[in-house]
C-alpha cells in the first residue's frame, strides 16, 4: 500500500472511467471509491461523452480499444470541447507498444497505465495529475483575478519587459489585431527597429504550414480565448528564417470584452534546429539498426529487399523506399522492391517512383555512374528532378536520397529514400542512410555468392556496435552534465563481469547493455535531465520511466543477449525497494545486478548538476554497507576488489 502524505492528497473527486469490460469496470471503481474518489462509469466512448457533457468529471481513465469509437477519438472530441478540453485523460490499456504510447499522448492524454495494472500504480497516477489539474486550475484563477491588475500597471510591466533576455521580446495588439507596442528587445531578437516590426510584421512572415495555425491560434485570442503556447516562423532583418515560441494572454473587461492582447515571443530556433538534428538522426539509427537486425538473418534476396523497404517506411517513417538493380542488356534499372506508407498507392507503384527507370540522365545515372550518393532536398525546385516532379507531387514526397548499392566498384543498383519535408536529409542522417546502403550491397552481394558469409556477419555486428554506441551518444548530446556516465558505467560493468569469471561472450553482452542503459532518458525533459536543484516528486516519477522506456525501444532488436530486459531492471534492488517492477533477488538477471553497482559507483564518483563529486571512497561505502539488501554481494566483492586490490580507475 502506498503510503499517505496529507500534504500533497487531493480532496474527494469524480472520476469517469470508460472501458467496454464490465470487469474491468468494477475493480478500477473499487479501487478508486475505497480511496474517497466518486466513481462514475460508461462502457462506450459515446455514453462516456454523454455523461461528461451532463456533468463534466474532475479526471477520465479511458480504455483504447472499444467499438464504435475508440479512446482515441473520445479523447480528440473531449479536447475539442471548451468545456471539457481541460479535463485529464488517462488512457488505460492492455496494448504496450510504443506507436500506440505515443498515438494515446499526441490525442490528448496526459499519461499511460498498461493492463495487467497494479492498483497502487492506478491511486498514484491518478492523484498525481489530480493535483497538478488542481494546481493548474488554481493557477487560471489567480491570473483572471489579476489581470485587471496587470492591465493598471502596464507601463511599469513593459519597463521591467525591457529587461528581458536577448532572445525574448514584448508586443501589444489592440481588440482589431493592430500591433501597438514592442519591446525594445526585438532588434536583439530580429534586427528591426521596434515601430517598423509593429507597423510591418505580417510582411516578415514566411508562407509556413505553421503560420497558417498561428493566425488561426491569433483570432481565437482575440476572441477572448486563452491561447497554448504556439511555434510561429517569421524572418530575421538579414534574410534567415527563426521560429519563435509565441504566448499570446487576452485582456478582458469585467463584462468579458477583450481590451487587448498581449504577447511575449521566445526566439527558438537553436533549440528547434538542434531538435529537429536529433530526430532525424534518431530515425535514420532506428531505420540502421532495424536493417541491420534482417541482414544478419537473411536467407533470400527478394524477402530481403521487400523487409528493408519495410523497415525504412515503418520504422523509419520515411515516406517511400525503393530499391531498382541495373539490367546489364540495357541501360534501365529494374525495379527490385518498393513500399509507400500510403495504402492507396501501393498498388501502382512497380515502376514508380522513378518512370522506366531511365539510366541516361538525371539522379539515377550519377548515381550509378559515380557511385557516390545523391540528395534532391527539394523536388519542386531542383532543375534535375524534372522528370519526376510529376510523380513526387502525386506520391507526397519532397525530398530523395538516392544511395548506391554496390559491390568493390561496381555499382548493381540503387536504393532511394523519399521524405515528405523538403530539406529533410541533414549530413549525419545520410551518412548513416549511407552506411545502411553500404551495409544492404555487401549484404547482397554476400547472399548471392555465399562467399565471405562469415567476414559479412562480423562486419554486420560491429556496424550495430557502432549503432549502440551511436545511440548512447545521442542520450548524452541531451544530457552534457552526465557525458560519459554510459561509457564508464560499461567500462566498470565489463570489468566487475571479468573478476566474476562470466564468459566472455556474457561480458561482452553486458558492456553493450551498460552503453545504452539510461537510453530511456531520451524521453524525459531536457531541462528536468540538467536541473541544478534537487528534484520535485513529480520530476523524480518522471526520471523513473526512463527504465521502462529504455525497455520498450530497445525490446524489438535481436540482440544475441536480453539487452532490453538489462536495461529495464538496471534500478532494480534485492530487497524490492527498486523500480520499475520492484523485483527481488533472483528476479533480477545477473547483468543487471552488475550494471546496479556499476552505475550507483559512477554516479556517486561523479560530477552532477546538482550535486559536486562524492568520490571514489564514498561511492565504494555506500555499496559495502548495503550489499546482500540493495546490492548482489559477488558483484560488490568484487568491484571493490578492482579498487582497492588492483588498481582500477575510470579511463
Amino acid at each position: 500500500m502506498m503510503p499517505k502524505n496529507t500534504e500533497t492528497q487531493v480532496p474527494s473527486t469524480r472520476i469517469l472511467v470508460v472501458d467496454d469490460t464490465p470487469e474491468n469496470l468494477a475493480v478500477l471503481t473499487r479501487v478508486l471509491r475505497d480511496h474517497g474518489h466518486a466513481v462514475v462509469t460508461a462502457l462506450s466512448g459515446k455514453r462516456a461523452l454523454q455523461v461528461a457533457t451532463r456533468e463534466p468529471p474532475d479526471l477520465m481513465l479511458l480504455d483504447v480499444r472499444m467499438p464504435e469509437m475508440d479512446g482515441y477519438e473520445v479523447c480528440r472530441r473531449f479536447k475539442a470541447d471548451p468545456v471539457l478540453s481541460a479535463i485529464p485523460i488517462i488512457f488505460i490499456s492492455a496494448a504496450t507498444d510504443t506507436e500506440i504510447k505515443i498515438k494515446a499522448f499526441t490525442s490528448g492524454g496526459v499519461d499511460f497505465i498498461s493492463k495487467p495494472f497494479e492498483p497502487e500504480e492506478v491511486l498514484a497516477r491518478v492523484q498525481t495529475h489530480l493535483a497538478l489539474h488542481a494546481l493548474e486550475r488554481n493557477l487560471e484563477q489567480r491570473l483572471i483575478a489579476r489581470t485587471e491588475q496587470l492591465t493598471a500597471s502596464e507601463r511599469r510591466y513593459r519597463s521591467l519587459v525591457e529587461t528581458l533576455h536577448d532572445d525574448y521580446f514584448f508586443y501589444s495588439l489592440n481588440s482589431t489585431d493592430r500591433m501597438v507596442y514592442v519591446s525594445q528587445s526585438i532588434t536583439a531578437v530580429l534586427g528591426y527597429d521596434p515601430e517598423d516590426f509593429a507597423t510591418h510584421h505580417r510582411d516578415y512572415l514566411t508562407a509556413s504550414p505553421l503560420n497558417d495555425r498561428a493566425r488561426a491560434h491569433r483570432t481565437r485570442a482575440l476572441g477572448g480565448e486563452r491561447q497554448p503556447t504556439y511555434p510561429l516562423e517569421i524572418r530575421h532583418r538579414n534574410g534567415s528564417v527563426h521560429c519563435l515560441e509565441i504566448s499570446e494572454s487576452p485582456i478582458q473587461d469585467s463584462l468579458g470584452a477583450v481590451l487587448a492582447v498581449e504577447g511575449i515571443a521566445h526566439d527558438v530556433t537553436e533549440q528547434t534546429l538542434a531538435e529537429t538534428a536529433l530526430r532525424r538522426t534518431n530515425r535514420a539509427l532506428k531505420t540502421l539498426t532495424g536493417c541491420n537486425g534482417v541482414l544478419v538473418h537473411a536467407t533470400d534476396e527478394g524477402q530481403l529487399l521487400a523487409e528493408m523497404c519495410r523497415i525504412i517506411v515503418e520504422i523509419g517513417g520515411y515516406r517511400l523506399a525503393w530499391i531498382g538493380m541495373v539490367d546489364d542488356a540495357r541501360p534501365q534499372l529494374r525495379p527490385a522492391a518498393q513500399l509507400t506508407d500510403r495504402a492507396e498507392d501501393r498498388a501502382d507503384i512497380a515502376a514508380r517512383p522513378w518512370g522506366d527507370g531511365d539510366l541516361t540522365q538525371g539522379p539515377l545515372e550519377t548515381v550509378v555512374r559515380t557511385g557516390a550518393a545523391r540528395v534532391i532536398q527539394d523536388t519542386a525546385a531542383d532543375p534535375a528532378f524534372g522528370p519526376w516532379r510529376a510523380e513526387a507531387k502525386a506520391l507526397g514526397y519532397a525530398a530523395v536520397l538516392v544511395l548506391p548499392l554496390a559491390s568493390g566498384p561496381r555499382v548493381f543498383g540503387v536504393l532511394s529514400i523519399h521524405s515528405t519535408e523538403a530539406h529533410a536529409f541533414d549530413e549525419e542522417e545520410i551518412r548513416l542512410l549511407a552506411e545502411l546502403a553500404e551495409d544492404l550491397g555487401y549484404g547482397l552481394s554476400a547472399l548471392r555468392t555465399r562467399a565471405g558469409h562469415d567476414h559479412a556477419l562480423q562486419r554486420l555486428e560491429a556496424s550495430m556496435e557502432a549503432t549502440i554506441q551511436a545511440i548512447a551518444g545521442t542520450v548524452e548530446m541531451r544530457d552534457p552534465y552526465t557525458a560519459g556516465h554510459q561509457q564508464r558505467v560499461a567500462q566498470l560493468a565489463e570489468a566487475i563481469g571479468r573478476e566474476l569469471g562470466m564468459p566472455e561472450s556474457e561480458v561482452h553482452g553486458l558492456y553493450l547493455a551498460s552503453i545504452v542503459h539510461d537510453l530511456g532518458k531520451i524521453h524525459i525533459p531536457a531541462e528536468i535531465l540538467s536541473k541544478p536543484g534537487r528534484l520535485s516528486p513529480i520530476e523524480y516519477e518522471l526520471i523513473k520511466i526512463h527504465a521502462t522506456a529504455g525497455f520498450e525501444i530497445l525490446k524489438a532488436v535481436d540482440f544475441p543477449w536480453p539487452i532490453a530486459r538489462i536495461v529495464s531492471q538496471h534500478h532494480e534492488r534485492l530487497d524490492g525497494s527498486g523500480y520499475p517492477h520492484g523485483l527481488v533477488g533472483d528476479a533480477i538477471l545477473p547483468h543487471a545486478r552488475i550494471m546496479a553497482v556499476a552505475d550507483v559507483v559512477e554516479a556517486m564518483a561523479s560530477h552532477r548538476p546538482y550535486r559536486p563529486a562524492l568520490g571514489i571512497g564514498v561511492a565504494l561505502a555506500e555499496i559495502e554497507t548495503h550489499q546482500g539488501r540493495l546490492y548482489d554481494p559477488a558483484a560488490v566483492a568484487a568491484c571493490l576488489r578492482l579498487f582497492r586490490d588492483k588498481g582500477f580507475a575510470f579511463r
